[in-house]
């Protein structure tokens, strides 16, 4: 019995031994095979086959164990039919199927990095390749730049190119970042990436509930210094989007965001790159908290930005002053809505008399978009602006310039000023009603209002120069005066110009 039980435990031991030397000897050849294959290059190589133009290397990596994969001096550069992107990390480690990368696929989990460099940019057309956005786009080693689209476009890919595409997913990723670039906005600084994605190229894109945490990092638009000290929280879920050869609002109407943000803001120069004809100098602050579902923008979201100094230049007029601006969305069922107002000086080349500067106080604009989806692009359904007050208290220059129009009689009517005018605008994308609510300027004194329907402005004003009574009619771009014109005569005629007096 005894010896029975000894030979029983003598085989399990046997058995145990086997099994063990069975994992050592698999684990060893694992080590040997997987390390092998990272130090060989071949991994390397293969991704340079085929599809996507590929540069994959990194300086250290060797896998424990089937599945981890620890690494140092990892470097990922990828141009496909859509767009360019370039990865670089100090270290990391994460779980992925080795052999699958032989096969152009990349599913890695657990993924854990720090000193993470991402530079990327979607391709643009021909066409739009020579804007000054485009120029401050990253650049990659070896790849052409600026990074235009294929001309056929990537529609008209072969599914065996299709095929021969990286793909790529990983999941539960936990990044630290150094610095983050993606088209004209370049971050460098403290971040924090974590979630999920996956990507294959012209076909299918998910992101799944990842975060990006901006802390206190230098933010640059082009060669712009926009702030030195920004700190931003973006939770940003997407898709999935199949077929992304022209994705538009396929890919917003999957869009779930929300955006929180909190930056001085260094210089508003940045704009000159969306608005060529402006020249912008100023510093302020924005703050945000937006949020989207399925691509529509859901009520609290706001942007905000407000800027103690404030200069502008745009053909030939300059303004000098403040400014607050503020988007939001009100109310379950509110369009969103920008208000604004300013104070400060402006420089204009009214009447042909350039260096003529006003005063301004009080002025405010409102616009109102059609709806909250954003999957139909941002719609004016209205704007409008008041203008609490315009004062030019050095008026020779318009004053010599009226009377070569009116000599003799114009400077005896109109003196030293100052001109003080006030009044309103409204426009919709198929209208558009100026109202000169007053206008005064030494004994002449205006009111009146102007409409464009589509067909070219016309109006009217009425007033006095001196003690006698005018009239002004403008039609299609001529202007009419009439004298003594009735204290009856602006309500007439605005009527027959199809203006409610007000």
């Amino acid at each position: 019995m005894q010896l029975g039980l000894r030979m029983a435990l003598k085989g399990v031991r046997r058995v145990a031994l086997w099994v063990v030397l069975s994992f050592v000897g698999l684990e060893l050849v694992y080590l040997v095979a997987a390390n092998g294959l990272l130090a060989s290059g071949a991994i390397q190589r293969a991704s340079r086959t085929r599809g996507s133009a590929v540069q994959l290397d990194w300086e250290r990596a060797y896998s424990p164990w089937p599945g981890r994969v620890y690494a140092r001096g990892y470097r990922l550069g990828l141009d496909d039919p859509l767009g360019q992107f370039s990865l670089t990390i100090e270290r990391a480690q994460f779980d992925v199927s080795l052999f699958a990368l032989l096969d152009h696929r990349f599913h890695a989990s657990h993924v854990r990095a720090e000193g993470v460099r991402w530079k990327g940019l979607v391709k643009v057309p021909a066409a739009d390749s020579a804007q000054a956005r485009v120029a401050a786009f990253p650049t990659f080693d070896g790849l052409a730049s600026p990074a235009v689209l294929d001309d056929p476009p990537p529609l008209a890919l072969t599914e065996a190119q299709l095929d021969g595409l990286w793909n790529a997913r990983l999941d539960d990723v936990d990044a630290r970042l150094d610095e983050l670039w993606v088209e004209e906005y370049h971050y460098e600084g403290p971040a924090r990436v974590r979630g999920s994605l996956e990507y294959v190229p012209l076909r299918r894109l998910w992101v799944g509930a990842t975060s990006i945490e901006l802390d206190g990092g230098v933010l640059r638009v082009a060669e712009h210094l926009v702030s030195q000290a920004v700190h931003a929280l973006v939770v940003v879920n997407v898709g999935p989007v199949d077929d992304l050869a022209g994705p538009g609002p396929r890919l917003l109407q999957t869009l779930s965001l929300s955006f929180e943000l909190d930056a001085a803001i260094a210089s508003l120069a940045a704009v000159e790159l969306y608005a060529p004809s402006l020249e912008v100098r100023g510093s302020g602050r924005v703050a945000a908290r937006v949020f989207i579902e399925q691509g529509k923008l859901l009520p609290g979201s706001f942007v905000q930005v407000t800027s103690g100094q404030l200069d502008v230049g745009m053909a030939g007029y300059q303004f000098s002053g403040a400014g607050h601006a503020r988007f939001a969305v009100r109310g379950a069922t509110g369009a969103p809505t920008v208000r604004g107002v300013v104070h400060g000086r402006l420089t204009t080349p009214l009447l042909g008399a350039p260096g003529l500067a006003a005063a301004l106080s009080d002025v405010s604009t409102e616009l109102e978009l059609v709806d909250r989806d954003l999957t139909q692009g941002l719609r004016i359904a209205h704007a409008s602006a008041t203008l609490g007050e315009a004062r030019i208290t050095q008026t020779h220059t318009l004053v010599a310039r009226m009377t070569e129009l009116v000599p003799v009689l114009a400077p005896a009517v109109l003196g030293l000023g100052p001109l003080v005018a006030t009044g309103s605008a409204y426009a919709t994308p198929e209208y558009r009603l100026v109202r000169l609510k007053r206008l005064t300027l030494g004994e002449a004194e205006l009111v009146g209002a102007a409409v464009d329907d589509g067909a070219g402005w016309r109006g009217v004003a009425a007033g006095h120069f001196g003690f006698v009574p005018v009239g002004l009619r403008l039609q299609r771009g001529v202007l009419e005066s009439v004298l003594f014109a009735p204290p009856s005569w602006l309500g007439v005629e605005l009527l027959r110009t199809g203006i409610e007096p007000q």
